[in-house]
C-alpha cells in the first residue's frame, strides 16, 4: 500500500495543468477554471475543464468523467493506479520497509484498448469533421498556399522536390524501377533531380541510404519525414476516375476537409497538396512527434486514410505528369516551405 503523504507528494509534484502542458494541450481561462478540447474524444466545442485551485479535471462532454492528476495520468497513458505511482517514483510499503519501484511501460492490452477507443471516437466524429472543414480543394488550397503557385505547370515537379533538403537522397521513377543494380540511377540527391529532371512520374516519401538500389523499408535513411494522406473511398466506395468524375471530385473535397482538420484542429503541419489527376488528393504532412504519430496511426482506418501513409518507401504521384487513366496531369494545389 502507499501512505497518504506519498500520494500527497505525487499530486503536489505533478499537477493536472503541468501534465497537460507537457503534452502540448493548451488550456485557456474560463472564469475560475481552465478549458481545452478533451484529450479522450474528438469534439468541436471544448468540454474538458481543469480547476487549478483544487487540481481536479472534468470532461463535461462525451466522457462525463473526472478526477485528480493521478487519474488523469491513468487515462492518458493507459496505466493502473499502481503503475502511475511507480512511474512517478512513489514509495510503497512491503513488510514495514519502504522502497522505490522502477517505472514500467503500460501493458499491451491497455494500449490496445486506448487505440480502439480513439478509433471509435474518430469514426463517430468523421461526418462532423468533414462537414465542418468542407472545402473546394482546388480554390481553397490554392488561395491558402504559403508559396504562391504562379510558376508554369512544367516546373511543378522541381518546386515540389524542394520540400526535401537538397542533399537528401530521394527515389523518383516508375512503379517497378526498384530492386536491380540498374535502378541505382533512380536514387539521387534532390539537387540533382531539380537540375536534371526527375527519373519518372512518382516519388517516395522517405529518404534513402547512399548506394540504395531498392525502394524498400530496409533502405530508408531514418524515419520518413512525411506522412502522406490519401483517402480513396470517403464517398463510400472507390470511384473510377474515368467513369465517375463527379464522385472523384467529391472524394477529393472530403479528403481536403480531412487534411484541413488535421492541420487546423490537430495541429499537424501541412507541407503540400497534390491533385493526382485521378480520384484522390495526396496531402503531404510533416511527420509529427512519436506520440501524435501513434494516435494518427490508431485512427487511420477509422477515417479512411490509406495505411501506405506511414510507409516511407511507398511511392506517390509527382506533380506535372499525366494520370494514365484520365490523361489529366497531377498538379500542386498547396505548397509550404521546407523550413
Amino acid at each position: 500500500m502507499t501512505p497518504n503523504h506519498e500520494l500527497d507528494r505525487v499530486r503536489a509534484e505533478m499537477s493536472c495543468v503541468a501534465i497537460l502542458a507537457a503534452r502540448g494541450i493548451e488550456l485557456r481561462r474560463c472564469g475560475a477554471e481552465l478549458v481545452a478540447p478533451c484529450p479522450f474524444h474528438l469534439e468541436r466545442t471544448p468540454s474538458f475543464y481543469v480547476d487549478p485551485a483544487k487540481d481536479l479535471w472534468l470532461c463535461r462532454g462525451a466522457c462525463q468523467e473526472g478526477g485528480d492528476s493521478i487519474r488523469l495520468l491513468m487515462k492518458l497513458d493507459g496505466l493502473t493506479f499502481a503503475e502511475v505511482l511507480r512511474k512517478l517514483g512513489a514509495r510503497e510499503i512491503h513488510g514495514g520497509a519502504m522502497h522505490h519501484k522502477p517505472p514500467r511501460r503500460p501493458s499491451a492490452p491497455a494500449g490496445q484498448y486506448w487505440e480502439q477507443r480513439l478509433a471509435e471516437a474518430a469514426a463517430k466524429s468523421l461526418p462532423e469533421i468533414l462537414e465542418t472543414h468542407r472545402c473546394d480543394p482546388v480554390a481553397d488550397f490554392f488561395d491558402e498556399s504559403p508559396i504562391k503557385l504562379d510558376f508554369p505547370p512544367e516546373e511543378d515537379a522541381a518546386h515540389f522536390l524542394r520540400i526535401f533538403p537538397p542533399a537528401a537522397i530521394v527515389w523518383t521513377g516508375e512503379l517497378y524501377d526498384s530492386g536491380r543494380p540498374e535502378h541505382a540511377k533512380h536514387f539521387r540527391p534532390v539537387e540533382e533531380w531539380i537540375q536534371h529532371g526527375p527519373g519518372g512520374s512518382r516519388i517516395a516519401a522517405g529518404r534513402f541510404k547512399p548506394g540504395s538500389i531498392s525502394r524498400s523499408q530496409t533502405q530508408l535513411d531514418g524515419p520518413p519525414p512525411f506522412v502522406v494522406i490519401e483517402c480513396d473511398d470517403l464517398v463510400g466506395f472507390k470511384p473510377d476516375p474515368k467513369e465517375q468524375p463527379e464522385e472523384c471530385a467529391i472524394n477529393k473535397a472530403l479528403t481536403g476537409a480531412l487534411a484541413r482538420w488535421l492541420r487546423d484542429r490537430v495541429g499537424l503541419r501541412l507541407c503540400a497538396v497534390v491533385d493526382s489527376g485521378g480520384k484522390s488528393l495526396h496531402c503531404w504532412l510533416h511527420t509529427p512527434p512519436a506520440e501524435v504519430l501513434r494516435e494518427l496511426q490508431a485512427i487511420a482506418a477509422a477515417v479512411h486514410i490509406d495505411l501506405a501513409a506511414f510507409d516511407g518507401a511507398h511511392c506517390w504521384r509527382l506533380p506535372g505528369f499525366p494520370h494514365e487513366a484520365t490523361g489529366k496531369p497531377s498538379k500542386i494545389l498547396y505548397l509550404d516551405s521546407l523550413s
